[in-house]
């Protein structure tokens, strides 16, 4: 068992007073909340309770109508952040090999005109190697299997050598097995290269095993702690069976 919540480091991540509307429809509502580096962040609530609406607005997809999100650089460097939504059917027909999905990732530090140089294609190979996906680099990716393109998808986003992985449902397509394979990676990713994650899971059994640390949410924050403090449950029956409209 993973040791669950950690010393709290510095914020990385600052939302403040998010709010988000669709017409009359309110998405998120004076959401607030800090992010911390090296932890591994779970996010549960409902469907329709604003996980995904969250991400989307976090890495820039979606604009907030008021409230800010900063995210704050240390030791001068380029934050990096990478976002793996939830995976739909890819396309199979499109002409592209592994070890070039993955060097998609890349793209942000080749220049204008992408020209990748050594370093890149050593960065690439040595990612590969590390998620696992070093023996498909020669593979079309039309020929991958879902578990199999997901990990390759992990392997473009750990190309851009970020700091924070973003992740929406990002094993919904897969079975159990492959799916705790997965996590078992984004764990490994966490804990030797301090990388913080943020995912979204559908799977709350998941979410206490590998997150250090749980948002609830109902299109605001409704709770957030350990996995294994007994207010997770309380506040997840309430939610899932008990909540009452806003």
């Amino acid at each position: 068992m993973v040791q669950k919540l950690k010393l709290e480091k510095d914020t990385i991540i600052s939302v403040k007073n998010v709010n988000l509307a669709f017409g009359e429809v309110k998405a998120l509502c004076n959401i607030s909340l800090d992010v911390f580096e090296g932890e591994f962040l779970g996010i549960c609530g409902p469907n329709g309770s604003g996980k995904s609406t969250l991400l989307k607005t976090m890495v820039g997809l979606l604009k907030p109508d008021n409230g800010e999100i900063e995210f704050i650089k240390r030791d001068h460097k380029k934050f990096q952040v990478a976002y793996v939504q939830q995976m739909r059917e890819f396309d199979r027909n499109f002409p592209a090999l592994v070890k070039d999905v993955v060097m998609m990732g890349r793209a942000s530090h080749a220049g204008l005109f992408r020209r990748y140089g050594p370093k890149d294609h050593e960065i690439v190979d040595q990612v590969m190697k590390l998620v696992g996906v070093d023996h498909l680099k020669d593979k079309p990716q039309g020929q991958l299997s879902g578990g199999q393109f997901q990990k390759v998808a992990i392997a473009r986003a750990m190309a851009q050598e970020p700091d924070v992985i973003i992740l929406d449902e990002a094993t919904s397509a897969l079975d159990y097995r492959a799916s705790a394979q997965f996590m078992n990676l984004l764990r490994k990713l966490n804990q030797e290269k301090n990388i913080t994650i943020i995912a979204v899971h559908h799977d709350l059994s998941m979410l206490k095993e590998y997150a250090t640390r749980i948002i609830c949410m109902d299109r605001t924050v409704e709770w957030t702690g350990a996995p294994e403090d007994a207010k997770l449950d309380e506040t997840l029956l309430r939610l899932f069976f008990y909540n009452s409209p806003h």
